[in-house]
């Protein structure tokens, strides 16, 4: 027998925005919905469109159809949306030359594409069982010759933010980066350092988090240092750290961490700030 209280489910007042995208009685049967780079992605239905995939900002106003992948009336039927980094959203869709194969999309109709055509023809290799580890994403799916089988790939280059930052004072000290794509800069940002105060930051292979208490998080291996600088605040308490990446496809699918700290800090028990991290995925 079930012991202690039950308690009715409460009624949250503050919700009170519905984002309807398909008028009437039918709903638009919403499934799989992802946070991504501040927006969510889900599947909906529309009369116009069938089951396609859809993304909001949380508003009416902000809410489209990415892109009509099985154009008309015909549904793609996205699932098994997962998303990567703070930009990248992998799944499962069909359309009409290349049956259910995988996609992604960074939010927009010309960066939504098939990522591969397993299964070559219209039958599609059914992926599914999408999870990424240690900067791959793995997937199941059925190429027509050799079954059912695991597969893998590097995903574009990402970047996506991990822990909390801990701050002494008033000013918080975030930490955010671009997508460190082969070729090009990545640009490390640092704001909320208050005046009279530096920072250390520092980009490293990932470590294992150290916890030192009170919410404070170490994600930087200090034995596997990479790059490290002194960083001074202008007026608004910003300052930046460019990440110059060779175009050297033997770097794609190196996985870092950045994280800076912030000293001096008037106020015990450590005497420093540190942001929270940003997980690096090299790549294209």
């Amino acid at each position: 027998m079930m012991q202690g209280p039950v308690h009715r489910a409460r009624r949250w007042p503050a919700v009170h925005a519905r984002l309807p995208e398909n008028p009437g009685a039918a709903g638009s049967s919403i499934s799989g919905i992802v946070a991504s780079g501040g927006q969510v992605f889900f599947r909906a239905s529309h009369a116009s469109h069938g089951n396609e995939l859809w993304q909001s900002d949380g508003t009416a106003g902000g809410t489209t159809l990415v892109l009509d992948i099985n154009p008309g009336a015909s549904s793609a039927n996205p699932s098994g949306l997962l998303a990567v980094g703070d930009r990248q959203v992998y799944f499962a869709a069909v359309e009409p030359t290349a049956g259910q194969e995988l996609w992604r999309t960074d939010g927009t109709s010309a960066g939504t594409r098939r990522v591969a055509d397993l299964y070559p023809g219209t039958t599609g290799s059914s992926p599914n069982q999408f999870v990424t580890s240690s900067g791959r994403l793995f997937w199941a799916a059925n190429d027509g010759v050799k079954g059912r089988e695991v597969w893998t790939l590097v995903p574009d280059a990402f970047s996506k933010r991990i822990g909390a930052s801990y701050q002494s004072g008033a000013s918080v000290p975030q930490l955010a980066c671009g997508d460190p794509i082969l070729g090009q800069t990545a640009v490390l940002s640092l704001t909320g350092m208050p005046a009279g105060t530096f920072a250390f930051c520092a980009c490293s292979f990932p470590g294992a988090p150290v916890h030192y208490g009170n919410g404070l998080f170490l994600f930087l291996d200090l034995g596997a240092m990479l790059t490290s600088t002194v960083l001074v605040p202008d007026a608004q308490g910003r300052a930046s750290l460019p990440l110059v990446l060779p175009n050297d496809p033997m770097l794609s699918g190196l996985l870092l961490v950045a994280q800076a700290l912030v000293v001096p800090t008037p106020t015990p028990p450590f005497g420093v700030d540190i942001s929270n991290a940003v997980q690096l995925l090299v790549g294209h």
